[in-house]
């Protein structure tokens, strides 16, 4: 059982996202990361998050796509997630 809420942040800028996870991991919260649609979704199923935090323009699978994907996927349909980007 977890003791915090789970959040996923995807984004491919290293910078952005180690920001963003430091300081919701001082706010409290756990953190995990992804640097694709891909992995984003991956994580996603295996880690069963609260909230995802999703980068929109990435190369490969964007996050546009992975979350038309995710919420296709009966393991995480209704898992929350917001589109956030530095541009």
């Amino acid at each position: 059982m977890r003791t915090a809420p789970l959040i996923l942040v995807v984004d491919d800028d290293p910078g952005f996202q180690e920001i963003i996870a430091s300081k919701l991991k001082r706010s409290g919260f756990l953190i995990a990361e992804a640097h694709d649609g891909l992995e984003a979704i991956d994580k996603a199923v295996n880690l069963h998050p609260d909230l995802i935090l999703m980068d929109i323009n990435m190369p490969g699978e964007n996050g546009t796509e992975a979350v038309l994907d995710l919420v296709k996927n009966p393991e995480t349909k209704d898992v929350k997630i917001a589109f956030l980007t530095s541009q």
